[in-house]
């Protein structure tokens, strides 16, 4: 991290050296109005200071002054969780849990974590590491005097640059001989600026790029620019009438495009969806978006990829509100949010649980973006979270409810992989209440089912059953069986994950049967599959393993080779019960080929785990040890706590027959401290378990 242009404040960053070293780590405070300069410091600080901080920095916006929503704690220490490394499927669903697991990673560490643009401290200090080992250093235009008075937190605060340092930045951005030649009240220029950093950078660039401007040219015009706006005064006056000056000089092209971007009220946007909101083709999006950022209207903050300032995302804001022509604005967010729901939908296409929109027609000049595989199509749905997010509020801030919760169910099946669960709870909430303003009885009932599949990944079993019952009557107003077979199959599943096999059971039968009648083979397969599972829990292992072969020769025939894999899977899992140990190797080695070849490592990792129960129950010990290691790296990668409890009973069973109990003990320990209280009948095992090696 560091600053792109950083000239001066010498004095500050000695205060933080000192702070840094008389204190070691602990908390500085960097408070100052906008466009000071509080995060170039911080940067810069951090880049100077890389060596002090050893295992890395952490940075995070939170965003407490900007227009558009804060990121929540929760979605902050995920974030983080995932820099350090924490595979997704690891990370507790608890804000409370994050932040212990946060503060333990970090508790033998020495790490810088920034925290810029907080609003308050109650937003800081769920962050803050909690240990003497790393520093935190945060920007603020509020003082935090919370954070000073209980946290020990140092603060300094920072004011305009002087008016020679303030001439020092214009020297560097317009170059010495602009600033220097001929009679030019440079002081004067860094005063209408309001010596903020910001306002100088984009006055010194105009004098780069205009070598017949000359400073007096420049401050005659900044001094009869009468466009004032209501409700800043003093520095921040002066600093809105700069960019007013710089906004009036953009050629028409450029100034409509400034004023566009203020409609978009993500942090950042690509050409792609720039070119859908100005109306424009890619290169000549490009050649704009280009010309901005060269003015300090924008910053380059990725590949095709540009963020504005703060101060300029408000001004932007406020021109697009006030534009005469309405109509062309309304159109052009139209366009924008049109791109993003577009794009998600073909994203979609290629990612699993996804039940793809009936979108209307894009408008004219939008172009969604398109995608060759999964990998892609994941990798712009991180890329543009944040956005994706926004827009769906976006959309219902406008009152396009259909739009709203059409993108939101192309969101399913990216929240589903990546479990982001907090967007995923959040984003649907929403759109549930666009489709019952849209009166869209089916989409609501799809958005609520899909609400309960995070529910249940949350282990929120009861929300997860009440959200998918509500679900189940307006299918059935809606007239759409499938919708509502699907809905019981979902039910089923979280009935079992609850630990009522039996009513499980009666679901998933319910929901062979409806896709028996109407003839849909595949998803009969699965509901027959999942049947099994149930059937194997109530022990009834011989009438689970017919079903589950029923199932398994519709997917065959189906070509359905995911579902055949898992359901061979099943199949594994009831010959097991079924005290069929060969058998359930012979299937379950088939269902490990079918699960690598079709990319699902978090299947892979659940058959080696059964494979090796198997293999265990055939007395070689070593085989099943071989893959059971396998299956807790993947699911160490892939998978979540409860995964890696299951597979360390299994390890600690294997490494008990092979003489190892010191192995056996380290990794029940080990599974113990990663599930936590989440599962309490798999804490019972693990702790008996532990129990029983101790008298071993």
């Amino acid at each position: 991290m560091r600053a792109a242009v950083f000239v001066n404040r010498a004095a500050e960053l000695a205060a933080l050296d000192q702070h840094a070293a008389e204190s070691g780590p602990g908390i500085a405070v960097i408070a100052g109005g906008p466009g000071s300069g509080k995060t170039a410091i911080a940067l810069q600080w951090a880049h100077d200071n890389r060596s002090r901080y050893a295992d890395g920095q952490l940075f995070v916006n939170l965003r407490g002054y900007d227009r558009g929503p804060r990121p929540s704690t929760d979605a902050v220490l995920e974030m983080f969780l995932r820099a350090l490394h924490v595979p997704a499927g690891q990370i507790p669903a608890d804000t409370d849990a994050k932040a212990a697991l946060y503060r333990s990673l970090l508790a033998d560490r020495h790490m810088l974590v920034v925290l810029d643009n907080a609003a308050d401290a109650d937003q800081v200090r769920p962050l803050l590491p909690g240990t003497h080992g790393c520093a935190t250093v945060v920007t603020s235009r509020s003082r935090l005097a919370g954070l000073t008075a209980r946290e020990g937190a140092a603060r300094l605060d920072l004011t305009v640059l002087p008016e020679d340092e303030a001439i020092a930045l214009l020297r560097a951005a317009a170059g010495p001989k602009r600033i220097d030649a001929g009679p030019g009240p440079a002081g004067e220029l860094a005063l209408l600026c309001g010596h903020l950093p910001l306002a100088l950078r984009i006055a010194g660039d105009h004098l780069a790029t205009h070598p017949f401007t000359t400073v007096a040219d420049l401050v005659d015009e900044l001094t009869e620019e009468g466009h004032r706006l209501e409700g800043l005064d003093g520095a921040e006056e002066s600093v809105r009438s700069v960019f007013s000056w710089s906004y009036q000089a953009l050629p028409e092209p450029w100034a409509q495009a400034f004023r566009l971007l203020g409609l978009h009220i993500g942090h950042e946007i690509d050409t792609d969806a720039a070119a859908a909101l100005f109306g424009t083709r890619l290169a000549e999006t490009r050649r704009t978006l280009d010309g901005l950022a060269g003015l300090h209207l924008l910053e380059q903050a990725g590949r095709n990829r540009f963020g504005m300032h703060d101060l300029l995302r408000a001004y932007a804001a406020e021109l697009a509100t006030s534009d005469p022509g309405q109509a062309a604005v309304d159109a052009a967010a139209d366009r924008l949010l049109s791109w993003f729901a577009h794009t998600a939908t073909n994203a979609a296409a290629h990612l699993p649980s996804r039940r793809l929109a009936l979108l209307a027609a894009p408008p004219p000049h939008v172009v969604p973006r398109t995608f060759d595989d999964q990998e892609s199509a994941l990798g712009w749905c991180e890329r543009e979270r944040a956005n994706l997010a926004s827009a769906v509020r976006t959309a219902a801030n406008r009152g396009q409810n259909r739009l709203c919760h059409q993108l939101a169910m192309q969101l399913g099946g990216f929240y589903n992989l990546r479990k982001y669960w907090n967007d995923w709870t959040t984003t649907f909430s929403v759109a549930i209440s666009s489709a019952e303003r849209d009166g869209d009885t089916s989409a609501l009932a799809w958005l609520l089912t899909n609400l309960g599949i995070a529910y249940r990944d949350l282990r929120q079993f009861e929300e997860s059953a009440a959200v998918i019952e509500r679900a189940l009557p307006l299918f059935a107003t809606a007239e759409d069986s499938v919708g509502e077979l699907s809905a019981l199959n979902n039910l089923g599943s979280t009935l079992l994950e609850a630990g009522d096999a039996e009513a499980a059971r009666a679901r998933f039968q319910a929901a062979a049967d409806g896709y028996e009648q109407l003839v849909l083979h595949q998803p009969q397969g699965r509901s027959l599959s999942n049947l099994g599972t149930a059937l194997t829990a109530l022990d009834r292992a011989n009438e689970a393993i017919a079903a589950i072969e029923h199932g398994l020769a519709l997917l065959r025939q189906a070509g359905d080779a995911h579902g055949t894999g898992f359901t061979l899977h099943n199949l594994g899992e009831a010959h097991l019960a079924a005290e069929n140990a060969g058998a359930a190797e012979e299937v379950l080695r088939e269902a490990l080929a079918i699960r690598i070849d079709t990319g699902n490592p978090w299947g892979e990792a659940r058959t080696r785990l059964a494979l090796g129960k198997a293999l265990l129950a055939q007395g070689r010990a070593n085989e099943a040890a071989g893959e059971l290691n396998v299956a807790d790296e993947l699911f160490h990668e892939h998978g979540t706590p409860i995964d890696t409890a299951r597979v360390a009973l299994a390890s600690a069973q294997a490494a008990t027959t092979l003489g190892d109990l010191a192995m056996a003990r380290k990794t029940l320990f080990r599974a113990t401290w990663l599930l936590g209280p989440t599962d309490q009948v798999l804490a019972g095992r693990l702790e008996a378990a532990l129990n029983e090696l101790g008298t071993a």
